[in-house]
């Protein structure tokens, strides 16, 4: 069977038509900035879509691996000094409750039904090196708990050997030359002008005693630097091992300020849950903080900044769209005699108006190809060199990040092209009512 050849009118049509695509001069000018506004736009919104799931994924991420799930302590803030016990009945109470509820059920890891807890020793003090001296939080930590660490430690050179150094029989850790094996928050490290490998002094004044006491003074070493990259979680902390840290304070192996619970996997429902069951065990003297209640100021902003942004797209949204509009009545206008030619013809108004939306998507798959481009770009320099900087003390971090998804993509892509139907239909409409014979009489 013969295929049916189009008519010659038809075959006019598409020819008239593709002429209109050829402008010059100012009808070029128009598209061009067509093209030019939704690249500007749609590279804005992806950018900025990028930066709030960047902000929320790095933040949340690091401070879920950095801190543990749950943190029990006495509600005075002061030390335990019956860790070992306390450790047992946290395990018999977790386990009961959990298993009478029913509700904690481990996501994908159904082997774990366990959490893993860890002692943990607090204490506020000098740290002094090369004449400079500023305060701290000295953090004794078992090595359970300074696994999960490791990947935010730089340059560690004693990892291997901080664990065995340390005296487990009370004798003061500040006799030896060594010193405390320690990792030091970045900030901190350069405050102090710190490098690892070099030696400091730590000092605890015991405020309580302090007519009757000299300052217990000690010798520490820098085994690492502490870089989450956000600043709030490691900035004025020093980690050490729980064993040295016990030491230099003078108190015995089983004293502690909180339990550390992890529960790696969970949601926070899960973890919510579990800290229910927790306090359900325990007296009105304890207090069980989860990591979103400890770094609350952290998620508050996170949640702050996604409410804002709606606002901010909405606004890139309709500027996008109002330049469109603009462009493409721009165009109507520049050919309304190639416009009243075609009618004359006979070109149908439904088929003039579809050949102007088409324009309008055609501008948009411009402007979302150089968008995708300049996009691309942008994130692999941020990458690479972290070029785009941030005020750290008021973004938690020194360099934007950057996050990108499929979903941000389709958003893109959908509201761009769907924004380009929209934006275009007024002047397609306009162009598709031209009288032509009043359009011709006046070009003359």
């Amino acid at each position: 069977m013969s295929q049916r050849k189009p008519s010659n009118a038809l075959a006019l049509y598409a020819f008239l038509s593709s002429r209109l695509n050829q402008g010059r001069g100012f009808g070029s000018f128009v598209k061009g900035t067509a093209v030019l506004g939704i690249l500007v736009g749609a590279t804005a919104l992806w950018i900025t879509l990028s930066v709030v799931r960047g902000f929320s994924t790095v933040i949340t991420d690091k401070t879920i691996e950095f801190a543990p799930e749950l943190t029990i302590s006495l509600a005075s803030g002061e030390r335990f000094t019956r860790s070992d016990t306390l450790v047992q009945r946290l395990e018999t109470t977790i386990s009961s409750q959990l298993e009478q509820s029913g509700r904690f059920v481990r996501a994908q890891q159904p082997e774990q039904t366990q959490p893993s807890l860890s002692v943990i020793l607090d204490d506020q003090v000098m740290i002094q090196h090369n004449g400079i001296v500023t305060g701290g939080l000295l953090r004794g930590i078992e090595q359970t708990q300074f696994e999960p660490l490791s990947p935010f430690i730089e340059q560690d050179v004693c990892v291997e050997t901080a664990w065995l150094d340390g005296n487990t029989d009370g004798e003061s850790l500040q006799r030896s030359q060594r010193g405390i094996p320690v990792w030091m928050g970045q900030g901190l490290a350069q405050e102090l002008g710190l490098t690892v490998g070099q030696s400091g002094r730590l000092l605890r004044l015991d405020m309580e005693r302090l007519a009757q006491d000299l300052p217990t003074i000690g010798m520490f070493r820098l085994c690492g630097i502490l870089a989450t990259g956000i600043a709030p979680l490691d900035n004025g902390l020093v980690l050490a091992p729980l064993s040295h840290t016990q030491s230099f304070l003078e108190v015995d192996n089983r004293t502690g300020t909180g339990i550390a619970v992890n529960v790696d996997g969970s949601t926070q429902q899960q973890i919510t849950l579990l800290q229910d069951a927790i306090l359900a065990g325990l007296p009105y003297t304890f207090v069980v903080e989860s990591v979103y209640q400890r770094w609350r100021s952290l998620f508050a902003w996170i949640e702050l900044q996604e409410q804002t942004i709606p606002l901010v797209i909405t606004f890139l949204v309709l500027i996008a769209a109002f330049n469109l509009v603009g462009a493409v009545m721009m165009m109507v206008l520049e050919r309304t005699q190639a416009i009243a030619v075609l009618r004359v013809l006979g070109m149908p108004q439904s088929r003039l108006r579809v050949y102007f939306l088409m324009e309008g998507v055609r501008v948009a798959l411009l402007g979302l190809f150089g968008a995708a481009v300049l996009t691309t770009l942008i994130h692999w320099i941020q990458w690479t060199t972290g070029v785009i900087t941030l005020p750290i003390e008021s973004y938690y971090m020194e360099t934007m990040p950057l996050y990108p998804t499929v979903l941000d993509s389709v958003i893109v892509i959908g509201a761009t092209l769907g924004l380009s139907i929209l934006a275009s239909w007024v002047p397609a409409t306009i162009a598709s009512k031209y009288n032509p014979t009043v359009t011709l009489r006046f070009q003359q």
